[in-house]
């Protein structure tokens, strides 16, 4: 068994704050993305025409994937690695994005038509029916274990749960 060499104790006091210590340059990586840190979850997002606007005779995806190795770079040289899962183009309805191969460390990054960012269900269309049906359905679960436990439980528990 390996000896873990770095790190904070999980659930320490100073663990977030040393954390943000850790990744207060993280976001000076690259210029092409913004950066969206929420605890340990990261999302990076640009506009398509940042990337257009530089390519100066280069291939978008080209681009977009020298890009992400300056950040891998960063994460790889702070002793961190990157969770890659998925990517997202936002677009109008009827309007056809070309698809760009994405990689980072060689490894693809597939192009989804929805994800859970912070749970909240977002599509490309950014249109809200999934995440109203997942809202929908936990609400329905609820709301049928209430239906179950209303002959069962106290009437005081009864107006404390309402």
């Amino acid at each position: 068994m390996l000896s873990i060499t770095t790190g904070v104790p999980q659930g320490s006091i100073l663990g977030p704050l040393l954390f943000i210590i850790y990744i207060t340059d993280f976001a000076q990586a690259s210029k092409m993305f913004n950066f969206l840190i929420y605890a340990d979850d990261t999302t990076l997002s640009s506009t398509l025409n940042v990337f257009s606007d530089n390519t100066h005779d280069r291939n978008l995806e080209s681009l977009i994937n020298e890009e992400l190795d300056k950040i891998n770079d960063w994460l790889k040289i702070n002793k961190l690695s990157l969770n890659v899962e998925k990517k997202m183009i936002f677009q109008k309805k009827k309007k056809n994005t070309e698809i760009l191969n994405l990689k980072i460390d060689n490894i693809n990054i597939d192009q989804v038509k929805e994800f859970n960012f912070l749970g909240v269900i977002i599509d490309t269309n950014l249109n809200w029916k999934n995440h109203a049906e997942q809202i929908s359905k936990a609400c329905s679960k609820k709301i049928g274990i209430l239906n179950k436990l209303k002959h069962i439980l106290p009437l005081d528990i009864k107006k404390d749960i309402l």
